[in-house]
């Protein structure tokens, strides 16, 4: 019974080492990336009452190990431009521009980090807005996805996103009938006139499988017409494709 269970022991061990190679893995300890909170506080004083609200920001903060990462990551860039102070201003005076900012890690290794940033703004009318980031951490440079995919490969993702996004524009105009054809034709020229380019600018590692996605095609008076952008892609059916030089995808 002894050398029942260190057989079993040794298979299960084995088992989940294997498992372990199959997918890339978030580094042991502290990561890269902390939360920041900042509270935006807005007043507007009339003749005879008073409107004030007040939104947060939770936004990443990079250690101070990594300070190319910091670098692209910093105010400027998290607020398209502007610094904190003038962000500050810019809500107190008309409690507009960036009113909420959240952002998720969706993988991180020693070398390597993907993240989403959730933007929540108001001018016009309200709009919602996300930022897709895959960095090297220790450049803070893109990491693009020509470093773990072959060509063949990157040709199988951009059909495939292209034919899934076809498929559910047809499913879409199918189930509302009673819709307008020229948006679903307007989506149907912007899926057709997408490259490469555009497609490998927003992704994201997982703990999984690769997120593809691109930026809302409609103007915001439609927008509830356009179908989900993203795309999900299990790790297994990247392996033939993956580069012998990849540093995350492993051909195990």
């Amino acid at each position: 019974m002894k050398y029942f269970k260190l057989i079993l022991l040794l298979s299960l061990a084995g088992f989940l080492a294997q498992a372990s190679h199959s997918q890339p893995q978030k580094p042991h300890g502290k990561s890269a990336i902390s939360a920041q909170r900042i509270i935006l506080k807005y007043k507007k004083h009339g003749d005879s009452e008073m409107e004030s609200h007040a939104d947060t920001l939770r936004i990443p903060v990079v250690a101070v190990e990594y300070p190319a990462l910091k670098k692209a990551l910093s105010y400027q860039k998290l607020f398209f431009g502007d610094d904190l102070k003038t962000l500050r201003e810019n809500y107190a005076d008309c409690g507009c521009g960036i009113t909420s900012l959240n952002y998720e890690v969706a993988f991180e290794n020693k070398d390597i980090i993907s993240l989403k940033l959730l933007y929540e703004t108001e001018a016009a009318y309200p709009s919602s807005y996300q930022q897709w980031l895959t960095l090297n951490k220790n450049t803070g440079n893109a990491y693009p996805l020509s470093a773990e995919i072959d060509q063949k490969g990157r040709n199988w993702l951009f059909k495939m996103y292209k034919d899934t996004l076809l498929k559910r524009i047809k499913e879409d105009k199918e189930a509302r009938t009673d819709e307008d054809s020229v948006t679903y034709n307007e989506l149907k020229t912007h899926i057709g006139q997408l490259t490469e380019s555009t497609l490998f600018s927003k992704y994201i590692f997982t703990n999984k499988g690769l997120m593809l996605s691109i930026d809302g095609m409609l103007p915001h008076v439609v927008q509830d017409m356009e179908p989900d952008d993203d795309l999900f892609i299990p790790y297994p059916k990247l392996k033939p494709y993956i580069l012998p030089t990849a540093i995350i995808l492993k051909r195990k």
